[in-house]
């Protein structure tokens, strides 16, 4: 009984709640955090790099 309380258990499409300029907005964050997140690997993978070459 409790599971149709809740609702389905979906989470795809769950941005689409929103306005259009909310999803781009979320779109456009996710996007800023994942290159961060890249960048932050090729510089750590730079500095061990650069470790083993001393």
């Amino acid at each position: 009984m409790f599971r149709n309380l809740a609702g389905p258990p979906m989470v795809e499409n769950a941005v689409q709640g929103g306005s259009r300029q909310a999803r781009d907005l979320w779109k456009r964050d996710l996007e800023r955090r994942q290159q961060w997140s890249r960048e932050q690997r090729e510089r750590r993978r730079a500095e061990r790099g650069a470790r083993r070459e001393q």
